[in-house]
């Protein structure tokens, strides 16, 4: 059964790019580059440090949100909007000290806290995006990324639901639907 939420997880989640990706291509999805920036280093360092955390099927779901978010920020570069504005820099920067941290520390349940934090900052940039900017998200990207988190979470055996390991996917869980939600709240009228 692990097995099948897993791969439900990460089919579910790779089927949520499509949309965000053709929409960018298209001009109507704008992606917050520092956001995008964000999340790429967060979730390599995140899927790095759920491996030494002993996660198993729940992986999918990191390893799919590292290429998209790959794919994305590369988009974003060309068709993106922010990355020179105040509020992008503090959460860089915020990034910067976080790593600083791990670095120090070397203890993957810290890394992965102050992954899930950072990424909440890009999660919180994105949203401020769309409520400047209503219309520049795709609601259901974020959405089927929402009910993704919750397959990943099914993933988890019932004997190893550890913070460590039900933290990332309560983080994509949440994050994500508080995207939807300002992204179908805030549309262009």
């Amino acid at each position: 059964m692990q097995t099948i939420f897993s791969l439900i997880s990460g089919i579910l989640c790779l089927i949520a790019y499509v949309p965000y990706i053709l929409n960018v291509i298209e001009g109507k999805t704008k992606p917050q580059r520092m956001s995008w920036f964000l999340w790429l280093v967060l979730s390599i360092i995140s899927l790095v440090s759920q491996i030494s955390l002993g996660a198993t099927y729940s992986l999918v779901l990191s390893t799919v949100l590292t290429t998209g978010s790959l794919v994305i920020f590369l988009l974003s570069v060309k068709y993106g909007s922010g990355g020179i504005v105040s509020r992008d820099i503090w959460a860089l920067l915020l990034s910067f000290v976080g790593l600083i941290i791990w670095l120090t520390t070397d203890i993957p349940l810290i890394t992965l806290m102050i992954n899930i934090v950072i990424g909440s900052v890009g999660a919180l940039l994105t949203i401020q995006k769309t409520i400047e900017h209503p219309g520049s998200e795709t609601a259901i990207t974020w959405l089927l990324a929402s009910v993704a988190g919750i397959a990943s979470l099914f993933s988890l055996s019932i004997g190893n639901l550890r913070f460590g390991l039900i933290a990332y996917p309560i983080y994509i869980i949440v994050t994500n639907f508080a995207m939807y939600v300002a992204s179908r709240t805030h549309k262009k009228l």
